[in-house]
Order: C-alpha cells, then sequence, then structure tokens
C-alpha cells in the first residue's frame, strides 16, 4: 500500500507502471520451503525437470478430468506455469521516482501473508 500511495502523490507517476516489491531476489525454492515450514510442512526434498513437471501436469489433470472431478488436482498446469515463471522485479524505477524503500523484507512479508491467509481460511470455514 505504501507505494500504492507515493506513486497516487507522485505527478510525474502519472501514466506509469511501477514494480512494487521487497526488493530482494528470492528463489523459487527458499520461497515453497518458507511457506511450508510456516504451515508446518515439511519442505520439498527433490526436484524434478519442468518438462517432466508440465509432463505429468498434464496427465494427472486429463485424468482428473476423466474422472469427473471438479476442483484442481495438486498437480495441475497453473502450478506448473508457477514454477517456470521468473519472479525477480527490479524496484528501481519505484525508487528512483518515488522514493519508494520496502516496508519489510521477504521474511516479515511472508509471515504476513500467511496469518492473512489463515486468517481467510478460518473465516471461509465459519461461514460455511
Amino acid at each position: 500500500m505504501h507505494g500504492i500511495f507515493l506513486a497516487a502523490e507522485a505527478p510525474g507517476a502519472v501514466g506509469e507502471v511501477f514494480n512494487l516489491t521487497d526488493g530482494e531476489a528470492v528463489s523459487k525454492r527458499r520461497f515453497i520451503g518458507r511457506v511450508a515450514e510456516l504451515a508446518g510442512l515439511p519442505a520439498p526434498s527433490r526436484k524434478i525437470p519442468l518438462k517432466l513437471a508440465k509432463f505429468l501436469a498434464t496427465i494427472v489433470e486429463g485424468g482428473a478430468r476423466l474422472r469427473g472431478r471438479k476442483d484442481a488436482p495438486i498437480i495441475n498446469k497453473a502450478r506448473y506455469k508457477f514454477l517456470g515463471l521468473n519472479l525477480d522485479f527490479s524496484i528501481d524505477k519505484a525508487r528512483k521516482l518515488l522514493g519508494y524503500q520496502p516496508p519489510f523484507g521477504f521474511e516479515e512479508a511472508i509471515k504476513r501473508s500467511m496469518v492473512e491467509h489463515a486468517s481467510a481460511d478460518r473465516a471461509t470455514s465459519a461461514r460455511g
């Protein structure tokens, strides 16, 4: 939110696009491992090539469709695509034009996100 307010107040920001992150390059292994840890789960211990992941996702999704399942299987194309994305974005432009400084880093952000996610899950469960 901090960066959004800075952009709203900066005349030079009109029509511009800014990446607003914590500025840290975080590997997917670190990201997934930390989410698993905070969720009380073991971190994934094996790596598989992306091409194999895509193949498996296609097979598993096809099998789920044939069985008439409505929910996405644990291995699916959306998760495969996430694994192949580069999620490192430069925030240099936001720093320069907006004076943006990330309010907190990866560790604090992931902890806050997990707390918020758990809160949303509880609220959804309470509604039935």
